[in-house]
């Protein structure tokens, strides 16, 4: 369960261009609940994605993590609990490696293992078929670099190289963009 108590943060506090992101906010998300948070430019939407998967730390209130305080965990820590997903295709995947890199790469974080053991006959099976999901054809080309790939095609890999799906909760932002097709996202 995520738990958001009393969240308050503000920007440039004390100072003219001081900026109130979020004030008093309450949220409890468990396993399974999709929530969609719809605001203008400014309203906080980044801020709250930002404190909730530790980039940000809020001036106050708590998050929970399955009864875990996490508030003021840093990001590399709470990564074991949270995946992230970005909204610019050109983050959250790495351009120099292949397709299959990226995915084995975040399947086997938080696990002492190397890359190439991550690599396995039965996993390259498991992510041709995780990619044909998206009917963009990524399942024949497990060997390409990431980097060559369109926006489109990279930010619907992001979607599948979320970290492992073992973790408590992954959190998307900003997914419908022009670069994902809607009827594939």
């Amino acid at each position: 369960m995520l738990q958001l108590k009393g969240i308050y943060k503000v920007f440039h506090e004390g100072t003219p261009d001081e900026k109130i992101a979020l004030q008093n906010i309450h949220l409890t998300l468990r396993k399974g609940d999709f929530v969609t948070v719809i605001g203008s430019n400014g309203a906080g939407k980044s801020t709250l994605m930002n404190l909730i998967s530790g980039v940000l730390f809020p001036d106050e209130g708590t998050i929970w993590i399955d009864g875990q305080d996490v508030t003021m965990m840093p990001e590399y820590v709470r990564s074991r609990y949270i995946g992230r997903v970005f909204q610019d295709p050109m983050a959250g995947t790495a351009p120099n490696m292949t397709i299959e890199e990226n995915l084995a790469m975040a399947y086997t974080r938080n696990q002492k293992r190397t890359l190439r053991r991550g690599v396995t006959k039965k996993r390259r099976d498991d992510f041709r078929e995780l990619l044909s999901t998206l009917h963009l054809g990524l399942e024949n080309r497990l060997q390409a670099k990431v980097g060559l790939l369109s926006g489109g095609e990279r930010q619907a890999l992001s979607l599948l190289r979320r970290p492992s799906p073992n973790l408590p909760f992954c959190c998307s932002m900003n997914i419908q963009r022009p670069s994902i097709q809607p009827e594939r996202s």
